[in-house]
C-alpha cells in the first residue's frame, strides 16, 4: 500500500508547527495560505494534513517584507479621496460663514440654546416692552433655586442676556402695562389673598413706588391702555375656584386716581385682553368652560359690544400680543384640559381669524410681548411644571440677532437641562397628566 504522508524533507507537519515557525496564530497562517499564497502542501487522505518546508517559509517571509506597504500601492486613490474631503470641508465652511453673516463669534455658539431662557421657571406673570427691552416677572415659581414668587427681570434682545431687577413683593398673578415708559403692576395674590396693591416701576432707576390701590382686590385680571388710561378688567376676587368678577376700573396715572367704568358683560378671569384700533378686545378665560365670546370695550363711550362671531379655539391662560394691528392668542389651555401650542391671529379690521405657526413648546400661563416686530413668548407651565423656555415669532421669517441667524417663523430656546443636537428640532412635551390650572 502506498504511503500517503509527506516526504521526509517536509519538516513542518501541522498548522501548529507552521504557525509556530512564523510566530503567528494558526488562523492567521491559514488566512495567509488563502490570500498570500503561503507555500504549504496538503496531504492526501481522510484527515487532510498539511506540511511545509521551513526553508520555503523563510524565503516566502523575506519576499513579503520586501513588498511596499499597502498605502504606497494605493497612493493615487488616497490623494484623490483627501482632495474630495478638502473640497467638501471648504464648501461647508463657506456655507456656514454665509449663514451666520460672517460673524466668527457664532461658531462657538452653534449648539447653545438659541435664545437665553428666563432666569427662573415661572408662570402667571406678565411681560412688557420699554425702550426695546423686555421686562418680565411677578409670577409664580416653585423652582428649587428660587426663594419664592415675584422675580422681575430684564431681557435685552441685542445681547441675548437677562438681568435680575429689584422686586418689592412676592405676589404673582398680577396684570402689567406700560404708560410713558413706566411699568404699572396691578393686584395679584400673596399668601392666598387677592390684593388691591398697585406699584409703578421706573426702569431708569430700577425703583418701585406704591400707587393708589385698586377699588376691587383681585388676581389674574387683565389690563390694557387706551388713550393713556389704564383699564383693569375682570379677575379673581377670592382665592381658589370662583365665579370671577365683571369689574372694570380705570386708573389715571397722572392723577393717581381710580374710577369705575361699565362692568364687563360677563365675569372672567385668566382671560386675555388687547388694545388696538382704539378699542379693548377681551378673549376667552374662565369660569366654567372656557369662554369663546369676544367682548369689545370702547373707552370713549364707556360701552361694551359682543361680537357675533366666536373664537375658533376657546382657551384660557393664554399669552397675548399685538403685532401690526392684529391680535395673537398664544398657547393656553382649552376646555378639554389640553395645553396648547397653537397661535390664532385676529384682525379687528376684518373680523377674521387665521391660524399661524404654532409654538415649538406647548404652554399655558405664559407671558408675551412684542419688540421691533418680533413677538416673544416667555416661560409658563406645561406637563413639566414651570418652564423657563423663551421662543420668538417673526412672521417674516427673517433672521434674529439673538437667534444666531436661523430662519423660520419661530426661533426657540430650551431649558439648560435639555440639550439640542441640531437646529430646527421640535421639542415635544413630556408624557403625563395635564396639570390642573391654578385658580
Amino acid at each position: 500500500m502506498a504511503n500517503s504522508g509527506p516526504p521526509p524533507e517536509w519538516d513542518l507537519n501541522s498548522w501548529k508547527e507552521i504557525a509556530g515557525f512564523l510566530k503567528v496564530t494558526e488562523r492567521t497562517a491559514q488566512r495567509w495560505e488563502e490570500t498570500r499564497g503561503l507555500p504549504v502542501r496538503r496531504s492526501s487522505g481522510p484527515r487532510g494534513r498539511v506540511a511545509a518546508r521551513s526553508t520555503d517559509l523563510a524565503s516566502w517571509r523575506q519576499a513579503q517584507l520586501q513588498q511596499p506597504p499597502w498605502w504606497r500601492t494605493h497612493r493615487k486613490v488616497l490623494i484623490a479621496c483627501a482632495g474630495v474631503c478638502a473640497l467638501m470641508a471648504l464648501s461647508l465652511l463657506v456655507g456656514w460663514r454665509l449663514a451666520v453673516g460672517g460673524r466668527p463669534e457664532l461658531w462657538r455658539q452653534a449648539f447653545e440654546p438659541l435664545i437665553a431662557p428666563a432666569p427662573t421657571p415661572r408662570g402667571a406673570h406678565f411681560a412688557v416692552t420699554v425702550g426695546g427691552m423686555i421686562y418680565a416677572g411677578q409670577g409664580g415659581s416653585n423652582h428649587p433655586q428660587s426663594r419664592g414668587n415675584g422675580y422681575f427681570d430684564r431681557y435685552d434682545p441685542t445681547t441675548n442676556a437677562w438681568t435680575r431687577l429689584s422686586m418689592p413683593t412676592d405676589a404673582y398673578g398680577r396684570a402689567g402695562v406700560v404708560v410713558d415708559d413706566r411699568i404699572y403692576a396691578f393686584g395679584g395674590v400673596e399668601h392666598a389673598a387677592p390684593l388691591r396693591r398697585v406699584d409703578v416701576y421706573h426702569p431708569e432707576r430700577d425703583r418701585w413706588s406704591p400707587r393708589a390701590p385698586m377699588p376691587t382686590p383681585r388676581s389674574n385680571a387683565a389690563a390694557a391702555v387706551a388713550n393713556d388710561i389704564i383699564c383693569v378688567m375682570g379677575g379673581s376676587p377670592v382665592f381658589g375656584d370662583n365665579p370671577g368678577t365683571t369689574a372694570n376700573e380705570a386708573y389715571d396715572p397722572v392723577q393717581d386716581a381710580w374710577r369705575g367704568r361699565t362692568p364687563m358683560p360677563r365675569p372672567r378671569y385668566w382671560h386675555s385682553v388687547a388694545a388696538t384700533h382704539g378699542r379693548i378686545y377681551v378673549f376667552g378665560g374662565r369660569p366654567g368652560p372656557d369662554l369663546d365670546l369676544i367682548d369689545v370695550y370702547d373707552p370713549e363711550t364707556d360701552a361694551w359690544t359682543t361680537l357675533p362671531d366666536r373664537m375658533p379655539r376657546p382657551r384660557s391662560h393664554a399669552g397675548t400680543a399685538v403685532l401690526n394691528g392684529k391680535v395673537l392668542l398664544i398657547g393656553g389651555i382649552d376646555s378639554r384640559g389640553r395645553i396648547l401650542a397653537s397661535v390664532d391671529e385676529y384682525d379687528p379690521a376684518t373680523g377674521r381669524w387665521r391660524e399661524v405657526a404654532p409654538m415649538p413648546t406647548p404652554r399655558m400661563e405664559l407671558a408675551a410681548t412684542e419688540v421691533n416686530g418680533v413677538v416673544y413668548a416667555i416661560a409658563g407651565t406645561n406637563q413639566r411644571g414651570y418652564v423657563s423656555v423663551v421662543e420668538a415669532f417673526d412672521p417674516t421669517g427673517a433672521p434674529l440677532a439673538s437667534t444666531r441667524g436661523l430662519r423660520g417663523p419661530w426661533s426657540k430656546t430650551v431649558p439648560p437641562t435639555v440639550l439640542i443636537a441640531a437646529k430646527g428640532r421640535r421639542l415635544l412635551p413630556l408624557a403625563g397628566a395635564t396639570p390642573r390650572p391654578r385658580p
